[in-house]
């Protein structure tokens, strides 16, 4: 990736509904240059995907919190049941496997403390799960979702 690709990446982290022709006048490239350089960094895996950013509060979705989680024996099948159940839950909007006494953290938005504590219950009734701690956000400041080059 060379200086002309990371201008490339950093004003699509800004706007990835730029036009190819808008985009290859800020860097001073063709149209045809800019697709080829965003197919190759495509193919590449730099770019995985496009998103759009939505406002949960726009959506009713008012509660955001961080849980750590802390499962019973480290087994294949006790793993993979909980991360089906997290693949299945919508208001779950990050899975981490981290390191330490915890072994998940997740990130939940969803529309109440109530819906909240819904989830949480049945979480608790998931066999492996031995442990959560929860952190409600109170308020965000920062939030990107993706890195800058």
């Amino acid at each position: 990736m060379d200086d002309v690709d990371k201008k490339i990446v950093l004003e699509l982290r800004k706007n990835a509904r730029i036009s190819l022709t808008e985009l290859g006048q800020f860097i001073n490239l063709s149209t045809p240059a800019v697709r080829t350089r965003l197919q190759r960094l495509e193919n590449l895996g730099y770019i995985k995907a496009y998103s759009v950013m939505l406002d949960p509060e726009k959506f009713g979705k008012e509660f955001t919190c961080f849980c750590l989680v802390q499962v019973s024996n480290h087994t294949v099948a006790n793993d993979t049941t909980f991360e089906k159940f997290i693949l299945e839950c919508p208001d779950i909007l990050e899975c981490h496997r981290i390191a330490g006494q915890y072994d998940y953290m997740l990130k939940i938005v969803t529309r109440s403390t109530k819906n909240m504590e819904e989830l949480l219950k049945k979480m608790r009734t998931k066999e492996e799960v031995i442990n959560i701690s929860t952190f409600t956000v109170l308020l965000t400041q920062k939030e990107d979702i993706s890195i800058t080059p």
